[in-house]
């Protein structure tokens, strides 16, 4: 399926790439430790690594070291220097200021690192696929944590980061399985795209009011998250019900992260207008959604890889479907798309292989390309309204259906169908007509009928 390709491709750009060898050149060595000048006139060294004599064991990185007579402080530890190392621990001294970009990359034995405060940098990739490290502790002199600086520390269960960070970047803690709590402190003004992507164990996130920017897919797949809070004075976001929402003058409008641990009924309030790229991807356990008539834009990737939703009723307001919106949700097995509709991106149901039953409502359908796959255009019915099926005949991708049938569907668009799991303590409240208008049980046609439990049901009564 394109959709994941391309995602696993971004997420996963560290396989891809041409991995990094330590330096085969220094300066001199001491105590085990190599070492290249910086500035004579400083006086100043970095630690460095070598190809042939991989670093081992316990590591204590001294402040200063003496070279040909002369004393040198030891101020950085260079690009790649423990690279793939075999060391257990590191004490890094208080003359240090910048850990290097994959200083300590692919040490899978390190279990434990001191940071002292003097050091203003961690560079991206410094601890990345760190698998045995178990807790961090970020002194409060760094201000950003760089690009994957711990991307795949799948041990790491905790994490201080100081009052001093605003940024977190692009896959900062992504692939960080053991991380079951993160405090992001109220500095935090950015959380960049994929920071704690697939952080599994991950159960519940606050965000506070000093974050204006979270960029998407900052939890992509956080399978345990089932809550985001926000502090309630934060200026852009607000939390309902534990989903992440952007608000204006105070008001949810657009759905921005539903948790991908969230599970059963989500209902989106009707102040909402947007539902954003990747809003509930991965979303497993969503087994049904109520979209209200408020809504106009469903994102691409919305829905993607909601295994769990057999069925999904598009309101009558919505103009676009984005790019691969419903792509990956195997349980779907109709889906209602309103004649509003007047865009529906390429790959928008790619993989749901399981339709049984398309409605659409257009008198002249919209065209697109690449929308189901030959499974469904083989085995799934396309429902269309009375009169317009030469017109769906000659429009892809409705033309390559095997199985068109004509009907009064129209009054059916945008109202959600659901199946009570048990009726004996369930009671009907009110019946209304297709416009909305109350009938009584002699009314004839279709009807919708709304129970005690909050659930509606379609129904022709003849």
């Amino acid at each position: 399926m394109k959709t994941i390709r391309l995602k696993l491709l971004t997420l996963m750009s560290v396989i891809g790439m041409i991995l990094p060898i330590a330096s085969q050149a220094y300066d001199f060595s001491s105590d085990g430790i190599y070492y290249n000048i910086l500035s004579e006139e400083d006086r100043t060294v970095e630690v460095t690594g070598y190809e042939y004599d991989r670093y081992s064991g316990n590591i204590s990185i001294p402040p200063k070291v003496i070279y040909s007579s002369k004393s040198y402080s030891v101020t950085t530890i260079e690009k790649e220097a423990f690279y793939q190392s075999y060391i257990n621990s590191v004490v890094i001294p208080g003359s240090v200021t910048t850990i290097g970009e994959s200083a300590f990359q692919s040490c899978t034995s390190l279990k434990s690192v001191d940071i002292p405060n003097s050091v203003t940098r961690i560079e991206q990739w410094a601890f990345c696929n760190c698998t045995s490290l178990k807790s961090v502790v970020i002194p409060n002199s760094v201000t950003t944590i760089r690009i994957r600086a711990f991307y795949n520390c799948s041990g790491l269960t905790s994490v201080d980061i100081p009052s001093s960070v605003t940024t977190i970047e692009k896959e900062a803690f992504s692939m960080c399985t053991g991380l079951t709590s993160v405090d992001i402190p109220s500095s935090v003004t950015t959380i960049e795209q994929w920071a704690f992507s697939m952080c599994t164990g991950l159960t519940s996130v606050v965000i506070p009011n000093s974050v204006t920017t979270i960029e998407k897919n900052a939890f992509f797949n956080c399978s345990g998250l089932s809550v985001i809070n926000v502090h309630q004075d934060n200026p852009v976001y607000i939390s309902l019900d534990g989903i992440l929402y952007s608000k204006k003058n105070g008001v949810a409008t657009t759905l921005e992260v539903c948790p991908a641990g969230k599970k059963g009924i989500i209902k989106i309030p009707s102040s909402v207008t947007t539902i954003g790229s990747d809003a509930f991807s991965h979303c497993t356990g969503l087994t049904s959604v109520d979209i209200p008539n408020s809504v106009t834009t469903i994102g691409h990737d919305a829905f993607s890889y909601c295994t769990g939703l057999t069925s999904v009723d598009i309101p009558n307001s919505v103009t676009t479907i984005g790019l691969s919106a419903f792509s990956g949700c195997t349980g779907l097995k109709s889906v209602d798309i309103p004649s509003s509709v007047t865009e529906i991106g390429g790959y928008a149901f790619d993989g749901v292989n399981n339709l049984e039953k398309i409605y659409c409502h257009w008198e002249e359908p919209v065209k697109s390309s690449n929308i189901f796959e030959d499974e469904v255009l083989k085995n799934a019915t396309l429902y269309v309204p009375i009169g317009t099926k030469v017109n769906y005949e000659k429009v892809d991708p409705w033309r390559n259906f095997w199985n068109i049938e004509e009907g009064d569907y129209e009054a059916t668009s945008g109202i959600n169908d659901i199946v009570h799991s048990s009726e004996a303590d369930i009671v009907e409240v009110n019946r209304y007509d297709v416009s909305g208008k109350p009938v009584s049980k002699d009314y004839k046609g279709m009807v919708i009928i709304r129970y005690s439990d909050g659930s509606i049901r379609k129904q022709i009564v003849k």
